[in-house]
């Protein structure tokens, strides 16, 4: 979910929890993560574990285990919020506490310096903000400013990974299948899906399902590969 320039292991089996849950496997995900989770001497790492368990709980159909999830994470977003000057464990917070609102689809946190925030932060954040900004312009029905910053992202960062990159393209079909686009959506949502087949992601279309209007059932082909 993040990039952090930390302990090599800490970060490659983050990675590997996010994996996990990117290819439709949350259980596999929870188990991975979850020792992680509770890593008080490293509140980044632990945060963005409860947020991938937060992630995997709710795909899995755990509420329960997804509230407690929820309250943990909120609670380590919120004081590392408060931390600008540990611009690491800042930017993950502010990635977490997005995509934690991404996931509940509910807006849980007030950014009073956004813009500026976001210039502060380093560089390896910057790319995953194209989604979790455009998911929140969504949410708040705006959905030209979604699908505008869905494409300034996709421009931007030449290099970005699959993930990233069929997670924009869903949120520009989305955008357009709310606007009346519905040839453009389609489009955009069967070139999203041609890279989700070639590296087994599935989990992006789950998350931006309730954005679609139904849009899979307008591809030719597409409810049978999804």
């Amino acid at each position: 979910m993040v990039a952090m320039s930390s302990n090599d292991s800490l970060v490659n089996t983050l990675y590997a929890a996010d994996c996990a849950y990117q290819c439709g496997c949350p259980e596999r995900a929870i188990q991975i993560a979850n020792p992680l989770a509770n890593d008080s001497a490293n509140p980044a790492v632990s945060l963005v574990a409860q947020t991938i368990c937060l992630a995997s709980h709710i795909a899995s159909g755990r509420g329960e285990d997804a509230y407690n999830d929820l309250l943990h994470a909120i609670r380590g977003c919120r004081v590392g919020l408060r931390c600008k000057e540990d611009l690491q464990l800042y930017g993950v917070s502010m990635l977490c506490a997005m995509r934690i609102e991404t996931l509940v689809v509910a807006s849980i946190f007030d950014f009073d310096s956004f813009d500026e925030d976001v210039d502060m932060m380093p560089f390896e954040f910057k790319q995953h903000l194209g989604y979790l900004l455009s998911m929140r312009a969504m949410r708040q029905n705006k959905e030209q400013v979604a699908v505008g910053i869905s494409y300034a992202h996709l421009r931007t960062f030449a290099k970005m990974d699959d993930l990233s990159r069929i997670r924009l393209n869903l949120v520009m079909a989305a955008g357009n299948m709310v606007q009346g686009d519905t040839n453009e959506a389609e489009d955009i949502f069967m070139h999203a899906l041609a890279m989700a087949e070639s590296s087994g992601i599935v989990m992006p279309f789950v998350e931006t399902n309730y954005f679609l209007l139904g849009l899979p059932r307008h591809c030719q082909g597409a409810s049978q590969m999804i």
